[in-house]
């Protein structure tokens, strides 16, 4: 499974290079360019295609320029030196051609072959590998709310320590300042940053409500559900997203298996040792 995972990195760090390297335009002057080396122009068109694969955060995005410009700079210098006419890069640039055709025929195979499964199957693998599932470290089951208005967070809490959460949910779940909710969200002691927020977390008891906790101008409320020490097999119910992802993964390593024994039956394989 680790060895598939590398093969599909592979390929989004071999798409990035190309991209950046051979993304570009010499047709002449341009007047629209996100940039430009001499003769060569990195398009809007172009940045878009790689920042895409990084969900188009500003930051990748100037990043990505910088590589551009960079790469660019030593790709015309190599042009000037003749490197593009050795041998040892003909070589390479066929070995990267290959490696990138064969990187997406097995996206293309991975989007074309969904596991076909049902519900029960995952539980069956979960018991068959439950020491694979048990917690490594702390873990916690939460309830958070997170509010844009302090005013609207305090009357959300005082709900949920008066009623339940639910039925606080229930009456606020259409309110504008409410700007993010999630049930049942698992944490990992790993995850709790700031330090003031893994303190709150780990003093609560389960079913208890915090007190308002501000983050980056909002204020966020947090009913812990359960409470999970290391080494802890925690129940399916709790796990099952994981367990689900593995499975299908597992699943999906099986079938990539049977297609290579596929190609393997239908061409000509010939090993000298």
């Amino acid at each position: 499974m680790d060895k598939l995972l590398n093969q599909r990195n592979s390929l989004s760090a071999l798409v990035f290079f190309l991209l950046l390297l051979n993304g570009c335009s010499r047709e002449g002057q341009k007047t629209e360019y996100v940039a430009r080396v001499n003769d060569s122009y990195l398009t809007e068109e172009d940045l878009t295609a790689v920042s895409e694969r990084y969900g188009g955060h500003q930051f990748f995005k100037e990043e990505q320029i910088r590589s551009w410009i960079n790469r660019e700079l030593l790709y015309q210098q190599a042009v000037k030196e003749g490197i593009l006419d050795e041998n040892k890069y003909k070589i390479l640039m066929k070995n990267a051609g290959r490696e990138l055709a064969a990187s997406l025929m097995i996206e293309k195979w991975y989007s074309e072959n969904t596991p076909v499964y049902q519900p029960e199957e995952v539980k069956v693998f979960f018991e068959k590998h439950q020491d694979e599932f048990r917690f490594t470290e702390s873990a916690f089951l939460v309830n958070m709310a997170e509010f844009s208005d302090e005013n609207r967070a305090v009357t959300f809490r005082s709900a949920a320590v008066e009623s339940d959460w639910n039925k606080a949910l229930n009456f606020f779940n259409k309110d504008t300042s409410l700007s993010k909710l999630e049930n049942e969200r698992l944490l990992f002691s790993s995850d709790l940053q700031p330090l003031k927020l893994n303190r709150i977390i780990n003093e609560l008891y389960p079913g208890e409500v915090s007190l308002i906790i501000p983050v980056e101008g909002n204020y966020l409320v947090i009913m812990l559900v359960s409470r999970f020490e290391a080494g802890t097999l925690p129940p399916f119910d709790v796990i099952k997203e994981k367990a689900e992802k593995r499975f299908v993964a597992e699943k999906k390593t099986e079938l990539l298996k049977e297609y290579y024994e596929s190609l393997y039956s239908s061409n000509e394989i010939d090993i000298k040792r």
